[in-house]
């Protein structure tokens, strides 16, 4: 069940339900009140004839003696007669009903008693008043009954009040609310769904955005006005919206860069295994070759044996650090620049290519056979486009609380729009260079993920025909803590 229709269910039981019950709660209260009028008013009517009655007798029992002095004497039967009968003719006009029994023989109304209360002694009470709603015929009466022993004569007195009005006006009040409940609800009925799908609208037209975007169309901007929530959820689908376009590009851009990554990956080494096995072949198939032959096609086996170790090497280098896992301490940046140094000369000095190196002390959180690996990479990229009588820089200085490593070369250099593609796996600026060289494309990819993983940076800064700069930034130890 959609949200709406619940609302719009729930909304509907409960006017449904207060309209009814609120109404009988008037209506009960309103039968109450008309209810304690009308005994009020019989009450008047019963006490006023109760006690006529009582006076009569009193002034018939009193007799005047010479003008002197009144003397008590017992009405005869006849006199009760007479007296009560005068008594209900005064009341033959009256609204109300009368009725008088003298000692349960003689009973006299004034016609308009409705004699609801046979053989029921119980509303008797010497002495005293009860009263009491009572149904004959679908039509009620307010009786009320008084018992009184009068100069041993028992009297009781009867009144009746017809009230059928009154519980008449009920009923119609009843069947009033019953058609009046029906009405409204049904026209709350149409209003709470009009309100309710008018108030979620917004929220549809939120779901309808949210399907499209589902459907890949991340462009597509929430503009829904409403109440200031659905403005808000509004605002957070389009914020959802950007970060699931962007995570969809991240992972479109890491895909594709896989994808290249393994493609290269397969081309780089499948040139060196062909050429291996095509001149391995000749050497196996062929008997008559010359000594020259042989060293020729044996030297070509070798050099591309050498390269797809390197290749191979680098590339268990480079997943290595794909776990973003690095165990650090700290180390002399200035004595590991040293050993490369060193050890990179030898290669250097073969070639007629001068190195010129200044260092300063300086101490980083670093895995110090990674830090090589850099060093030996840059070192080895600027080797291989310098010329011979050509020289290479390598400097150190510290500047703040990081020390800048800039390997420079004043060869060939790089395009500007090819910076950023070189630090991708298997990207190669001049490729018959760089393989003529035993290169793959690999060194630069490698040297950025070591230097990210130890929170710093690898810039590149080239001019074409003048030299690039490999520009290592690296955190001192002590100043990063990340």
């Amino acid at each position: 069940m959609k949200i709406w229709q619940r609302v719009f269910i729930m909304s509907l039981l409960v006017v449904a339900l207060s309209v009814p019950l609120g109404g009988l709660y008037i209506i009960n209260n309103q039968l109450s009140a008309q209810i304690d009028r009308e005994i009020r008013d019989s009450s008047v009517f019963h006490e006023q004839c109760y006690t006529e009655l009582n006076n009569k007798i009193n002034s018939v029992c009193n007799v005047e003696v010479d003008g002197l002095q009144c003397i008590k004497v017992m009405p005869s039967y006849k006199s009760f007669e007479t007296i009560i009968q005068n008594l209900i003719e005064e009341k033959t006009s009256s609204y109300s009903g009368l009725k008088v029994a003298l000692d349960d023989e003689f009973v006299r109304t004034n016609g308009r008693y409705r004699n609801v209360i046979e053989n029921n002694e119980e509303m008797y009470e010497n002495g005293q008043t009860k009263y009491e709603i009572l149904e004959s015929a679908n039509e009620y009466f307010l009786i009320m009954c008084t018992e009184q022993i009068v100069w041993g004569r028992n009297i009781k007195v009867s009144t009746s009040m017809d009230v059928s009005r009154v519980f008449e006006e009920y009923v119609n009040q009843t069947v009033r609310l019953r058609n009046m409940t029906v009405f409204i609800g049904l026209f709350a009925g149409f209003v709470l769904l009009f309100i309710i799908r008018l108030t979620l609208k917004p929220v549809k037209q939120l779901q309808n955005y949210v399907h499209e975007i589902a459907d890949g169309n991340y462009e597509q901007i929430v503009d829904v006005k409403g109440s200031p929530e659905i403005e808000d959820l509004a605002n957070d689908v389009n914020i959802m919206a950007e970060s699931i376009k962007e995570n969809v590009e991240r992972l479109a851009e890491v895909a594709e860069s896989r994808r290249m990554f393994i493609g290269n990956m397969a081309h780089e080494m499948k040139t060196p295994l062909t050429g291996i096995l095509g001149f391995a072949d000749i050497l196996q198939i062929n008997p008559n070759l010359t000594p020259e032959q042989v060293n020729e096609y044996s030297g070509y086996i070798y050099r591309e044996a050498l390269r797809l170790k390197g290749m191979s090497g680098k590339l268990l280098e480079l997943v290595s650090v794909q776990d973003d896992i690095v165990i650090t301490q700290e180390v002399s940046l200035d004595e590991v620049a040293k050993e490369i140094i060193e050890t990179e000369n030898m290669v250097l000095q073969k070639e007629d290519i001068n190195l010129v190196s200044e260092l300063c002390e300086a101490r980083v959180n670093a895995d110090p056979d990674l830090l090589k690996s850099v060093f030996y990479n840059l070192l080895d990229n600027a080797r291989k486009v310098t010329e011979k009588g050509g020289s290479i820089e390598f400097k150190m200085q510290r500047e703040g609380d990081r020390v800048v490593v800039k390997v420079r070369d004043y060869g060939i250099g790089i395009r500007q729009e090819e910076i950023k593609k070189i630090l991708e796996p298997f990207y190669m600026v001049d490729k018959s260079r760089s393989r003529k060289s035993g290169g793959a494309g690999l060194g630069l990819a490698l040297c950025n993920k070591i230097v990210t993983l130890h929170h710093g940076t690898l810039e590149i800064e080239s001019v074409v025909g003048e030299g690039t700069t490999m520009i290592v930034t690296l955190p001192l130890a002590g100043e990063d803590d990340n």
